[in-house]
């Protein structure tokens, strides 16, 4: 599948389909207290989107024992 906002960092697509055939569902929530990102949110963090696209293209299937996905991490 294509994004529908080519080029952006994060597009917020409703939905794609990864090239394994793996559909993937985008919920976006905002996040409105300052205070809360500047003490959580460090150098070493690594934002929603990275981890979703990562996590998609290590993806062969969806089938994963609850567990064993997060042994490559």
């Amino acid at each position: 599948a294509f994004t529908s906002s080519p080029g952006t960092v994060s597009s917020h697509d409703d939905f794609y389909m990864t090239s394994n055939r793996l559909a993937v569902i985008e919920t976006t929530n905002g996040m409105y207290n300052d205070t809360y990102i500047r003490r959580n949110i460090r150098v070493e963090s690594l934002m929603t989107f990275h981890r979703a696209n990562v996590a998609n293209m290590l993806a062969k299937s969806g089938r994963y024992p609850f567990g064993v996905w997060i042994l490559g991490f």
